[in-house]
């Protein structure tokens, strides 16, 4: 439930934050930030020197993989859904920009953007 940087110079861990249920997916983004998606149904965006939430985005299910490309985040959870997010408005404007549902079979648990984040 814990998500933490690992400082390699120090050999130690750093505790950025909790979620209520385990951590699926993190990513390092620009500008210090750090987001996290959980089973709790949330993804969480974090200044690494903080350990409160800088901004907690519920989601309609589990996050089961993410992917950050640029300024997007594409999030696919349990549900067959998917969501994309613009990094710069996410801590203004919380709601994806698109979502969808996956046309496979079986739940997708590997999402990533194309380099041109199509």
């Amino acid at each position: 439930n814990r998500v933490c940087l690992r400082d390699l110079h120090a050999e130690q861990d750093l505790n950025v934050g909790l979620h209520h249920e385990p951590v699926k997916s993190v990513a390092v983004l620009r500008n210090d930030l750090i987001l996290s998606g959980s089973w709790d149904k949330t993804l969480r965006l974090w200044k690494s020197n903080q350990q409160t939430a800088v901004q907690t985005i519920h989601l309609p299910e589990r996050v089961y993989a993410m992917d950050v490309k640029e300024n997007r985040v594409v999030v696919a959870t349990a549900g067959q859904r998917i969501l994309a997010f613009n990094v710069d408005a996410m801590q203004h404007s919380p709601a994806p920009f698109w979502q969808g549902e996956s046309r496979l079979k079986m739940q997708t648990k590997c999402i990533s953007w194309f380099p041109d984040c199509t």
